[in-house]
């Protein structure tokens, strides 16, 4: 049960990161994806299965 919680911490984390960023203005329209792997690659280690342009 606990692994369960735990494993989600990170990603709930990330996911408050980039939405208050957006929020504030400092991650725009047009980089929502670069920044998006940008948090998933520093919080859960994760990059996109495909190149990002």
């Amino acid at each position: 049960m606990a692994l369960d919680k735990i494993a989600f911490v990170p990603f709930s984390y990330l996911v408050d990161q980039w939405r208050w960023r957006v929020f504030d203005g400092s991650i725009t329209k047009e980089n929502y994806n670069q920044e998006w792997w940008n948090l998933r690659l520093k919080y859960q280690g994760l990059c996109p299965p495909v190149a990002r342009s």
